[in-house]
């Protein structure tokens, strides 16, 4: 459930246009290792580990007048910007948690069996930062009567107070935006980017004190530095070391074939007027094979969220049964995975996700995970306790996004990784650039509650090719634990994100979002 981050580094760009129309933020790509799950037999033998790692990708904070350096990693499933904190004592936010849970002893060492979660959590402040308010002469508590507090979907959390600073995020000068320090908490440093609607300071239980500020995409449009708030998300192939994240504009060459627009769907109709996540209809699903086969696991519609924190995809039970069996994999009760013997999938192989009417396609070797058996591996798919779906990193990695925060729309393409290192960049100002709305815009019709039913054809009419299906067989790298491909634009296996199938879900903030508890076994 803890986190430690292990950083790669990249250099730092920012790019604009002579009329600051977009900002270009290279995402340096790191991995953190969750947990570790034992997996024994009837007789209690030890089979094999699980050591479930996450992918995630970050962006460089300058903080304070004393230009304090922070890490904090990508989030279109959250709203807020937060660092874990330092007090005048020197005590931080991790330090708090693993004395007020009983982690250390009272002369600071770990308590009996706690030593390697305590390295985990002291490795979040370590690693990617804490910010120390007192050292800033330009530092300014905000809100003082709401608490800042922030709960994700592997139930990790933050808690502490509101402020403002002098700040660069990946050297652009972001003066005065609000974010939280915590003073408590075993999470990492967060960016979200996502609605007003979703910030944790209007889902705070002082409901008599809610409010939402300007957060990052809001701040950037009012500074004139973009025209529409929109990013666009190149997540690359998962062994590259590096993505991009480009606000307010659209890359051409990052994505191949048709940029395809779709609705978002608002899963809090009644409680708010507008979508406040990147939910959008997922229509179906299905496995396209190499040697021409074409399955369809199901044509219904659920609701799906777009989210990077998420490193693992996350569909209803009766889907992922679909995509176990297609693959051979099955369910262990004991780690919570499905498991599958480890083996090389064509690159041509995919699974198949269908939005707005369109295909799109993922290799099967993106979902392959490893475990200390050379020869086990498991699924990186887990059952959501609910119908609600979860687009994640595995997945976002085959696509390219645009995230489109006025008109309420993503707009979806393939990833094209031979385009990674070119820029063909078009500012957004009304509508996306090279943007077509899809045949199935308007079949949004969700019912959240139906069975998962099998049948159907996704495949019928006109649709894309599988844009993988040109590409060499990929090779498995066993001394990183990754999987590599023969050309250098491939996608490699990916890596876990929590320590069970029902903490694999979204991050999630207090008030209205317990909605989405179900989610959260």
């Amino acid at each position: 459930m803890t986190v430690n981050k292990v950083l790669l580094t990249t250099g730092l760009l920012m790019t604009t246009l002579e009329a600051s129309e977009f900002i270009q933020f290279p995402l340096t790509k790191g991995k953190s290792v969750i947990d570790t799950k034992e997996v024994r037999d009837a007789d209690d033998n030890l089979q094999f580990t699980i050591t479930n790692e996450q992918s995630y990708y970050s962006v460089e904070l300058t903080i304070g007048s004393d230009n304090q350096k922070l890490t904090a990693l990508l989030d279109t499933g959250s709203s807020d910007l937060w660092v874990l904190g330092k007090d005048s004592s020197g005590l931080n936010a991790c330090d708090n948690f693993l004395e007020q849970n009983g982690y250390l002893s009272s002369s600071g060492s770990a308590t009996s069996g706690n030593s390697e979660e305590v390295s985990e959590i002291q490795a979040n402040c370590e690693d990617l930062g804490v910010f120390s308010p007192s050292s800033s002469k330009s530092f300014k508590k905000q809100h003082t009567n709401v608490e800042f507090e922030i709960q994700y979907g592997d139930l990790t959390y933050a808690e502490g107070y509101w402020g403002s600073d002098s700040l660069n995020v990946n050297g652009v000068n972001v003066d005065g935006l609000l974010f939280g320090v915590a003073t408590i908490g075993n999470s990492s440093n967060v960016l979200g980017i996502s609605f007003e609607g979703l910030e944790s300071s209007d889902q705070s239980e002082n409901y008599n004190s809610d409010f939402t500020y300007a957060n990052l995409p809001a701040v950037l449009k009012q500074d004139g530095l973009i025209e529409k708030k929109s990013y666009s998300l190149f997540l690359n192939s998962l062994s590259a070391t590096s993505g991009e994240l480009l606000f307010g504009a659209v890359d051409a060459d990052k994505y191949q074939g048709g940029l395809y627009t779709v609705p978002l769907v608002n899963i809090y109709e009644g409680e708010v007027e507008n979508p406040i996540e990147f939910d959008v209809t997922l229509q179906g699903t299905g496995y396209s094979g190499s040697d021409g086969t074409e399955v369809t696991f199901n044509q219904q519609n659920f609701a799906a969220l777009f989210d990077s924190g998420t490193t693992l995809t996350v569909l209803p039970e009766g889907l992922v049964n679909s995509f176990a069996e297609q693959i051979g994999a099955t369910y262990d009760y004991e780690s919570g995975y499905y498991l599958v013997d480890c083996q090389t999938f064509p690159e041509s192989d995919a699974f198949v996700f269908q939005f707005g009417g369109v295909n799109f396609y993922s290799p099967v070797q993106n979902y392959i995970l490893n475990t200390s058996d050379e020869s086990q591996c498991f699924l990186g798919i887990v059952p959501a306790s609910d119908n609600h779906a979860i687009i994640g990193d595995n997945t976002l990695t085959s696509l390219y996004v645009v995230y489109n925060l006025e008109d309420y729309e993503l707009s979806i393409a393939q990833a094209n990784y031979a385009g990674a290192s070119s820029n063909s960049i078009s500012a957004v100002s009304d509508s996306v650039p090279g943007a077509q709305q899809a045949p199935g815009y308007s079949n949004t019709a969700i019912d959240s509650n139906a069975d998962v039913t099998s049948g159907g054809n996704i495949f019928s009419g006109s649709q894309p090719t599988n844009p993988f299906a040109k590409r060499d067989v990929v090779k498995r790298d066993s001394s990183n634990s990754t999987t590599l491909a023969t050309s250098a634009a491939t996608s490699s296996q990916t890596t876990g994100s929590s320590s069970s199938s029902a903490n694999a879900a979204s991050k999630l903030t207090f008030g209205i979002l317990g909605l989405l508890s179900a989610l959260l076994l």
